[in-house]
């Protein structure tokens, strides 16, 4: 309907639009992928030169230092902090004992004196400085002192006020957290609580106030239950300042985290969508991929200024590299027995089993088929779901199998030919 009439449309020829849909099903779109994450600066600058009595204007480019690099990608968010806490365990090993509380006295007034480990029970670390007096070794002697103690220790085990040998000696140790400050919200129940440093251990006040307030009659839902939505509301919390005597909106939370998490000396919390490179290990027998780990942009970085490769190589393994935009091919089951060769000719075919790397977390890759324009149904925050699933994107392939453990890579030019995958890509 046009303007409130019915106008004819006539075909160019016969079947015209049945065979428009069939040359579309053939069309491999592909993807520019924009994988750069640093490049060297290039600025020119403009100034006047005085040629003649006349102003010329010239340009003058910037000479770029090896060592200088911009930063092309979102790596992380706001850098944590770094918190030591202290946490106490039995060491049952005496000597070793010794050696940590003698490890310490080596560092007496220096900053490493803060993190180091000592020897927690008070009785027994006077007993420890005690006989390492009268051994007369100096304490920077460690080696000779410690072999004249487990000589000492071996007919003279030490004993505590009772008389008994010790059997174990609590020890005083530090442990690296990061630490970051957050909104006081409705997520904060006694588990999140005790995230506050040294809450689980009752030292904190601050955590103790909030343990007793959201347990508090003004804090309980309709069932009696202990209710953080309620308790840390906007009137939960002006309740919660009037026993504090000042407003609380935020605190330090730490949580632990492991060294791949560090950029330089700084703890860091990956930005949304920062995994820029995904790694899968093929063996170069069974190809079977057991191994698979995604990289963060500021990891790449480090490993590009350090000049190593951004995956390391495995031996007996093929390395895939994958980035947001790339194209991946699904086998069929024939073809990934051996029974059916893949027919790269077949265009048609291709296309129905072609996919987009989305994006990736971890050790998961999601992709999206990449006949897929744009999402007709968006994702649903309150459902937690949309066109595609959770995340609308899939994991696995129209027959349930886990794409990134059969897909093959394809190089895709810019009009969209594919060209048959190399052994290694």
């Amino acid at each position: 309907m046009v303007k409130g009439k019915i106008r004819d449309f006539k075909q160019p020829w016969e079947n015209f639009t049945k065979e428009t849909k069939e040359e579309l099903e053939k069309l491999i779109v592909s993807f520019k992928t924009n994988t750069k994450i640093v490049s060297q600066p290039k600025n020119r600058t403009a100034y006047f030169k005085i040629e003649n009595g006349k102003a010329k204007k010239e340009f003058k480019e910037q000479k770029a230092n090896p060592k200088w690099m911009t930063v092309r990608k979102s790596m992380f968010k706001e850098p944590q902090g770094i918190i030591y806490l202290k946490e106490l365990y039995e060491e049952k090993n005496i000597a070793k004992a010794i050696e940590i509380q003698i490890d310490r006295m080596r560092v007496q007034n220096t900053t490493e004196m803060k993190i180091a480990s000592y020897v927690y029970d008070k009785e027994a670390r006077q007993i420890i400085k005690n006989l390492v007096a009268r051994t007369g070794i100096s304490i920077q002697e460690k080696d000779a002192l410690l072999k004249e103690i487990k000589k000492h220790l071996k007919k003279n085990p030490i004993k505590d006020v009772s008389g008994k040998d010790y059997e174990s000696i609590q020890i005083a140790t530090f442990e690296e957290y990061a630490a970051k400050r957050v909104m006081l919200d409705k997520s904060f129940d006694h588990k999140k609580i005790d995230k506050i440093p040294y809450t689980k251990i009752g030292k904190s006040v601050l955590g103790k106030l909030l343990h007793e307030h959201l347990d508090s009659d003004d804090s309980k839902n309709e069932k009696g239950d202990t209710d953080p939505s309620k308790a840390f509301s906007n009137e939960g919390l002006e309740i919660l300042a009037k026993k504090a005597g000042r407003p609380i909106t935020k605190v330090t939370i730490y949580e632990k985290k492991d060294e791949s998490s560090k950029f330089g000396k700084q703890y860091v919390e990956v930005d949304a969508g920062s995994n820029i490179y995904f790694v899968m290990y093929e063996n170069q027998i069974t190809k079977e991929r057991i191994d698979f780990k995604s990289i963060a942009t500021h990891k790449a970085i480090e490993k590009i200024v350090k000049g190593e490769p951004i995956a390391e190589d495995k031996e007996d393994y093929d390395k895939i590299i994958l980035s947001p935009g790339d194209l991946v091919y699904v086998p069929t089951k024939e073809e990934r027995e051996g029974a059916k060769e893949i027919d790269w000719n077949n265009i048609r075919h291709l296309t129905q089993r072609i996919y987009k790397v989305g994006r990736f977390s971890k050790k998961q890759c999601y992709f999206l088929k990449a006949s897929v324009s744009d999402l007709i149904i968006s994702y649903d925050a309150k459902q937690g779901f949309g066109e595609f699933g959770s995340t609308n994107y899939q994991e696995f392939d129209d027959e349930k199998n886990k794409i990134t453990e059969v897909c093959i890579k394809l190089k895709v030019d810019r009009l969209g030919n594919i060209s048959p995958p190399l052994k290694k890509l």
